[in-house]
């Protein structure tokens, strides 16, 4: 059965996996509401319009991201120009206008804040990211953003989204997962200057989203526009950023989680216009290539010293260099069609972290022997990271109403340690995994009383990771009118993937895992919305997914080599919204999401493995985990800038991956829990948008997430301590924070405003933002006693508390506007538990950072960054 539902909807649907194109639509009427049939409706600076239908209605399809303004004509009629229409990706800008009799008259409303008016229709949890101003803020990456959303929890270097696990987020730039298959991190360090438009969708997600449980980060890039516009940002000093989210990691030995850069020095630029080349170089020679073409090109490079104390003067090994850029080419050659194409490319180095080292290169005398110091350099994985992609997108617009789109994209993941040898490049280097068992004899590593190690290497001396996924899309949304959406697609994905991993403790007690594997996946869905009289929005959608892991097994009971079976999933969703007055609205989702498990659950060590008693098998039969959503809330918009939203969720969660004994402690393989997982929560929000005098944001959210494990290898890790996990259900999950507030608040003077003194205003375009983050504590496990542990974090950390605040000033200078940046970290220097390394001792004496006393369980110090930007 679900072969033919499958085959039934490849036959008759068709549709990319994520809209990268917005729309507008409303209805033109005379005064007296009668609709005006023929009016021409057009986006101006685009040839994107149409003409209105027998109702007065009509639709624009197709349209880039960005801010417009539409018009409306009529023989006969005035003229309406409406200015500041936002258009984002995937949803509907209405847009009504009514033309007087007057046939020489011309009105332009100039429109302060539509985006209001997308969210009516949308009916689950979205947070809109507004990029339009990001160069006076001290954001670097598009995770800092997400972080502060109301229901996202940052917690020991990763992001947990409404209760989800690390990993269940997807992030997508024009229509491509940008999220490693190897372990679900996302690690892209993009320019925030390249994007033009963000969303964050944590409640239901629609059913053309797969392969994620609890959230989706749609990006869509910049494109270029008829004038050429660029900026540049320099920046010095220490920046917070949450901007690196880790995926767990077998027999890969925790860094200390920092979340600031220290001393970094950073440029941002980017240009955006008419393409040179085929626009004027060409046309000066007398060839003219028909239609239009425009580009967008973002880059950014970022450097942090080496040999640097952290906030707290204390040792660290947290530099990290990287750089990154993005570059999109948009060609029309015709009204109604268009082609883009992406090319992106990212790449950084970073130390590694770990207080056990930082006494490496200082004398030591331990058990009657002398040590002299030696440098970290050879003694510490370096961790480098390399993501690539290309990606090309089709547009073809049927009529006005109806978009046929075709996408297709290539992405490179790579991931890879090494360790410095002092007889030049690295240790292992042209070495097969027999070596590591046979011949590789590191030197002992010796530590003294408190644990800080004088000699010896790190374990984590080799580690590749490799994965090239190929994405092909085809697509197909049709609006007819004003309160009919129809959207379907079809997609599938190509995976060719490898890891090479070696953990050496000592002479003979080695890990090594070699693997390769080429799953591929393919999926379809199917959705509808109708907009009923009185503004009721009903959408439902039914989505099909198959990955084929494309290997064979073990069959334990024959013996024998078996093809492991395709996994197939349908999931259905459905939401409304209803408008309960003329600025409220009550919306509804329920939905079925499921998402594969990290191809490392499935592959690791069926290639080759030499574990000795360290085996942890992955398991290419794991069906996907599922989760079950369940949203209700409330939209009040208060005026075209502020609005209040309330909304409840529930999870319930299957199938979680976990690790299974299978020979009495020596052989453990990933396994599907039967276990059932379960997130509640409450969110409350009043968020003014950017625009007027005074801006920002309060957030509350109540959440209790609660489980029987939370990491995939917990009962593993248990294990390896001599102790059996027997978990129940109903344990907190390590990231369960039950009250979370933030507050933001920005106070701006815009263009001769503020206090006068001699004739000028010297507050004019200057910015005041407070930021502010409440978090209750986290739970906490104390060390076992016995042999069986039933129950986890029974203790809780401190609660957390931070205050920032940013101070910019933009001085135009012709053409050109300077901005001028302060950004102030950690305001009031509030010292708060980020992690406890002794759960014991910090229980009895309070001081979390274990008997090694590590800096790393408390949050950074005060810390500034400045920045200077132009643009133009």
């Amino acid at each position: 059965m679900p072969v033919l539902v499958l085959l039934a909807l490849l036959l008759f649907t068709c549709s990319v996996i994520a809209d990268t194109t917005g729309i507008v639509g409303g209805t033109v009427s005379d005064e007296d509401g009668d609709p005006l049939v023929g009016t021409t409706v057009m986006i101006e600076g685009t040839q994107l319009g149409t003409m209105a239908d027998s109702n007065g209605e009509y639709i624009i399809a197709g349209i880039p991201p960005g801010t417009y303004t539409v018009k409306a004509s009529m023989v006969g009629r005035s003229t309406s120009r409406i200015q500041g229409i936002h258009v984002i990706a995937d949803q509907l800008s209405r847009v009504d206008f009514i033309l007087s009799e007057d046939p020489t008259g011309s009105t332009v409303i100039t429109v302060e804040e539509t985006r209001s008016n997308i969210l009516q229709d949308i009916p689950s949890t979205l947070h809109l990211m507004d990029f339009t101003e990001i160069r006076t803020k001290t954001s670097m990456s598009i995770v800092d953003i997400i972080a502060f959303q109301p229901g996202v929890v940052a917690s020991h270097g990763e992001m947990h989204v409404r209760g989800g696990r690390s990993g269940e987020v997807d992030y997508l730039l024009d229509g491509i997962s940008i999220r490693s298959p190897i372990d679900n991190s996302f690690s892209l360090e993009l320019p925030l200057g390249a994007l033009s438009n963000a969303t964050l969708m944590t409640g239901g997600l629609g059913a053309e989203y797969g392969n994620s449980m609890s959230g989706i980060v749609n990006l869509i890039g910049k494109e270029g526009s008829d004038s050429y516009n660029g900026s540049m940002i320099f920046r010095y000093g220490d920046i917070t950023t949450t901007s690196f989210e880790s995926g767990e990691q077998l027999f890969m030995e925790e860094t200390d989680v920092e979340n600031c850069r220290g001393n970094l020095t950073g440029f941002e630029g980017s240009v955006s216009g008419p393409e040179p080349v085929t626009e004027l170089l060409l046309p000066a020679i007398g060839i003219r290539i028909p239609g239009q073409m425009r580009f967008s090109a973002s880059g950014q490079i970022s450097v942090s010293d080496r040999d640097s104390l952290d906030t707290r003067n204390r040792w660290e090994n947290n530099w990290q260099s990287d750089m990154s850029g993005i570059t999109k080419l948009t060609y029309r050659p015709m009204n109604r069609t268009s082609f883009a194409l992406t090319v992106l490319g990212s790449y950084s180095e970073r130390g590694w972290n770990e207080w056990a080292w930082s006494r490496y290169h200082l004398p030591a005398y331990i058990n009657s022997t002398a040590y002299l110091g030696r440098s970290q350099d050879y003694a510490l994985p370096i961790r480098f990271s390399e993501t690539a992609g290309v990606t090309f997108n089709a547009t073809q617009l049927l009529g006005s109403e109806t978009c046929l789109k075709f996408t297709m994209g290539i992405m490179k993941f790579q991931d890879w340690h090494r360790i410095r040898s002092q007889e030049g490049g690295y240790i292992g280097e042209n070495t097969c995994p027999t070596y590591w068992l046979s011949q590789y004899a590191p030197e002992v590593r010796i530590a003294d009383s408190s644990g800080f190690y004088h000699t010896g290497i790190h374990p984590n001396v080799w580690y590749d990771s490799k994965a090239t996924v190929s994405s092909l899309m085809v697509g197909f949304d049709s609006n007819p009118n004003t309160r009919t959406r129809i959207k379907a697609g079809i997609s599938a994905d190509y995976y060719d993937l490898y890891q090479y991993n070696v953990s050496a403790q000592s002479f003979r007690n080695v890990f090594t895992s070699q693997w390769n594997a080429y799953p591929h996946s393919g999926s379809c869905y199917l959705q509808g919305s109708y907009r009923f009289s009185g503004g009721v929005i009903t959408t439902a959608g039914v989505r099909a997914d198959v990955f084929d892991a494309n290997t064979s097994i073990i069959d334990f009971e024959s013996g024998t080599e078996v093809r492991v079976k395709k996994k197939w999933h349908i999931s259905p969703r459905v939401g409304f919204s209803v408008p309960f007055s003329e600025n409220s609205v009550f919306f509804s989702t329920y939905g079925h999401h499921f998402q594969l498990p990290s191809m490392n659950c499935l592959f690791l060590q069926t290639s080759y493995n030499l574990a000795e008693n360290k085996i942890v098998a992955g398991n290419p039969d794991l069906d996907p985990e599922m989760t079950q959503v369940f949203e209700v809330g409330i939209r009040h918009f208060i005026d075209n800038f502020t609005e209040f939203s309330l909304a409840a969720y529930y999870k319930d969660i299957t199938g979680l991956v976990n690790t299974k004994d299978h020979s009495e402690g020596t052989y453990y393989i990933f396994s599907n829990d039967d276990s059932h997982g379960m997130v509640r929560g409450i969110e409350a929000t009043l968020n003014r948008r950017s625009g007027s005098n005074i801006s920002g944001q309060l957030s509350y959210s109540l959440s209790v997430a609660k489980g029987k494990y939370s990491s995939m290898l917990e009962r593993y890790n248990y294990s390896q301590m001599g102790v059996i996990f027997i978990s129940n259900e109903d344990n907190y999950l390590d990231w369960d924070q039950t009250h979370t507030i933030s507050a933001s608040v920005e106070v701006r003077a815009f263009e001769s405003e503020g206090p006068e003194v001699a004739g000028i205003h010297p507050l004019e375009n200057t910015r005041l933002g407070l930021s502010w983050q409440y978090g209750s504590g986290i739970p906490y496990t104390l060390p076992p006693v016995e042999e069986e542990l039933v129950e986890t974090n029974t203790q809780r950390y401190p609660y957390s508390m931070q205050t920032d605040a940013t101070l910019s000033r933009t001085i135009p200078i012709g053409p050109i506007e300077l901005d001028l940046v302060l950004g102030v970290f950690n305001l009031f220097n509030r010292k708060n538990v980020i992690h406890i390394y002794d759960t014991n001792l910090f229980r009895t004496s309070g001081d979390p950072g274990g008997s090694a006393g590590n800096p790393r369980a408390w949050s950074p110090a005060r810390h500034f960054m400045l920045s200077a930007g132009i643009s133009w």
